[in-house]
């Protein structure tokens, strides 16, 4: 066992764990002035911030996805279940295969990502 190897090797992590620490707490900070910029903006506007929000969101036209099941889908309603058969399972190893991503292929076939790992995994393959 190369122990000044092995303390060599704690030490690099330590120095990035360091810089990480550093990283984030600059980011930090960053977040917490840009959040506190906006409290004199709401006081400013006489709007609830809500109110300020969605009267910003009209103006500039801006589109929510992230977190908003309407945004995301479209309708809101729940996706409906899409049956595996042995024609899809092929298009989806056929993607697969020509070195798509997992993400790309589950969008484009309507199915779920772990529906995607698993017909890489092969777990569809007794599908007729």
């Amino acid at each position: 066992m190369d122990y000044d190897q092995q303390l060599k090797e704690i030490e690099k992590e330590q120095q990035k764990l360091e810089e990480r620490r550093q990283q984030l707490e600059a980011e930090r900070r960053e977040r917490e002035e840009r959040l506190a910029r906006l409290e004199p903006i709401v006081q400013q506007s006489g709007m609830s911030a809500q109110d300020l929000v969605e009267a910003l969101i009209e103006k500039y036209n801006i589109t929510l996805s992230r977190g908003s099941r309407k945004s995301a889908g479209g309708t809101g309603e729940r996706r409906s279940r899409t049956t595996m058969t042995a024609e899809l399972r092929d298009k989806i190893k056929h993607d697969l295969s020509a070195g798509r991503s997992k993400a790309v292929v589950q969008r484009e076939h309507g199915v779920s990502y772990p529906v995607v790992q698993k017909v890489e995994r092969g777990l569809y393959d007794s599908i007729g």
